[in-house]
């Protein structure tokens, strides 16, 4: 069987109402080795049944598992299977633009990873995050705090493509203990074991800010919030200590405000 080019893992928990859009975007790309993994995590909806409909599209592989209440364990179940050279990542509640595969592996040629725009989808309205094109191959962890510093194109994982290959070999797996902020741990430590990365100007994907109670729940978490602090000063080390400080104190300023506010 041919290897597909790229495996697309996306974690479904009670998402009746918007899974089957982003499957029929994932499905009409047009690109014909995609793999496309669907991981529910104890639905109670009618999610599943939706997927099983979508398994008998051989570019589609559906795993099922007990609900774990995280999507860190349905990415980490879907890299375990995953064919593709290149990675992918969806949420079950967002949307993707029609070319969106096809420009990220054009984008992925020659470097480590690869970055995207996005909007962000809010009851009416919408923000667009989009940034220069521009291909990092010098002092990267200077440029990936400074950035983490200012904007957000390095946190999130659905607006990039990776190589399984470098996952694979340094053993990289998402935190299955935290419920806020794991993203960005498992970037960081893609971060290290890579030396280019390429950003497009495009926005290819949106992201659906409907389940904004949740992640903002999960960024009270002093626990998490620890965790990120102390994966970011690791990956800054001696010499971009500071700014990995000042980056941190942001963070909690953030939080400061965001409890405040509930």
């Amino acid at each position: 069987m041919k290897r597909p080019s790229v495996s697309v893992i996306v974690p479904v928990y009670n998402a009746e109402s918007t899974i089957t859009k982003l499957i029929n975007q994932m499905l009409a790309q047009p690109i014909n080795n995609i793999e496309l993994i669907l991981v529910n995590d104890g639905s109670t909806d009618g999610s599943l049944k939706i997927l099983r409909t979508a398994a008998k599209d051989k570019c589609v592989t559906v795993i099922e598992q007990e609900n774990s209440g995280t999507a860190s364990t349905g990415r980490n179940a879907g890299l375990a299977i995953a064919r593709g050279e290149f990675i992918m990542f969806a949420d079950a509640d967002d949307e993707v633009s029609p070319e969106s595969i096809t420009v990220m592996l054009d984008a992925i040629k020659g470097v480590d990873l690869a970055v995207c725009g996005w909007r962000e989808i809010y009851p009416g309205k919408s923000l667009v995050r989009s940034y220069q094109d521009e291909t990092l191959t010098s002092d990267l962890r200077h440029r990936i705090l400074k950035s983490l510093a200012n904007e957000g194109k390095f946190y999130g994982v659905c607006n990039k493509i990776y190589h399984l290959s470098t996952i694979q070999e340094h053993g990289l797996k998402f935190r299955t203990d935290l419920n806020f902020g794991e993203d960005l741990l498992f970037n960081l430590e893609y971060f290290k074991c890579i030396s280019s990365i390429r950003v497009i100007n495009q926005v290819l994907y949106k992201y659906n800010t409907s389940n904004g109670g949740l992640f903002i729940d999960g960024s009270l978490n002093r626990t998490a919030r620890r965790q990120n602090d102390r994966a970011l000063l690791d990956f800054a080390g001696k010499r971009h200590r500071l700014l990995a400080m000042y980056i941190i104190a942001k963070w909690w300023w953030q939080y400061v405000k965001a409890v405040i506010r509930s």
